[in-house]
């Protein structure tokens, strides 16, 4: 169905842009349609600049295909090249393309940029069009994460684990939102889940260690920066909070030791702690 609107639209801008009989915007619209076509395969294969390259070809015979236009958009922000992106997507929906994919990759590449007022404007706009995506409402939840709405994040990322309950990463990004508003415990539920889903990495177990901390769990706090510690031993925040939470369990030499390595790694705080506990 795509390609028979596709080859519509081609044949439709062809003729008035060059005004040739109906068998010669047929040849082209066939020749581009083949070009565009191998556009879009070679940006399936992750080739975006040979994609790029196609949709370039396909628009110098036909200047204002809006679909080429669309798809090379997309492509720009698949190369970092946001402000390109931006300018191809805006050229799209101006002319009254509204399809949720086009708002979708317009904010995100407005996120990149730390436009997130506008990107979040995007995302609302391309969860009206299709409100089946998770992907938009996890991008939408990441953005209004940088602007400290964590609420709004919240409610956001409990859409994506409504369509995907396996999604370690929505679960840990939520608790990172329910920390930072102090709902410690529901934090917590939400670490365990992203651990469970596989998500084991030293920043996790950390950050759950925190949360511990935050409803006076110290003696489990303790075990999660343990295992932070143990994947990675190079962060000196790590070693700092391991101590600040030696001190509560009055196991001050600990702590000491802890204050010792986060200054050798570089915690600037660290020196204070040591001044005040370990004369």
């Amino acid at each position: 169905m795509k390609k028979l609107v596709l080859i519509l639209t081609i044949l439709f801008v062809g003729y008035n842009v060059y005004g040739q009989k109906e068998s010669k915007t047929k040849d082209l619209g066939d020749i581009v349609v083949e070009i565009y076509e191998i556009g879009i395969s070679k940006g399936n294969k992750g080739d975006y600049y040979g994609a790029i390259e196609e949709y370039n070809k396909a628009l110098k015979l036909i200047p204002n295909l809006f679909f080429a236009i669309s798809e090379r958009g997309i492509a720009y922000y698949e190369i970092k090249k946001y402000k390109e992106s931006i300018e191809d997507l805006d050229t799209v929906i101006k002319k009254g393309f509204h399809v949720s994919e086009n708002y979708y990759y317009r904010g995100l590449s407005k996120y990149e940029l730390k436009d997130y007022q506008s990107a979040i404007q995007d995302f609302s706009k391309a969860i009206e069009l299709d409100s089946d995506d998770s992907e938009i409402f996890y991008a939408k939840a990441w953005t209004e994460y940088e602007l400290d709405n964590f609420k709004a994040a919240i409610n956001n990322l409990d859409t994506v684990i409504k369509y995907n309950s396996k999604d370690g990463e929505a679960y840990y990004l939520r608790a990172i939102c329910k920390s930072e508003i102090e709902k410690h415990k529901a934090a917590i539920r939400d670490y365990d889940s992203a651990i469970k889903l596989k998500m084991k990495d030293d920043e996790v177990y950390f950050n759950r260690g925190n949360s511990k901390y935050g409803i006076k769990d110290f003696e489990g706090a303790i075990k999660d920066y343990n295992k932070a510690i143990k994947i990675n031993q190079k962060d000196d925040a790590y070693y700092n909070n391991r101590g600040l939470t030696k001190l509560k369990l009055n196991d001050k030499d600990g702590a000491c030791l802890d204050f010792g390595k986060a200054l050798s790694l570089g915690h600037s705080d660290a020196i204070y702690s040591i001044k005040e506990h370990c004369k």
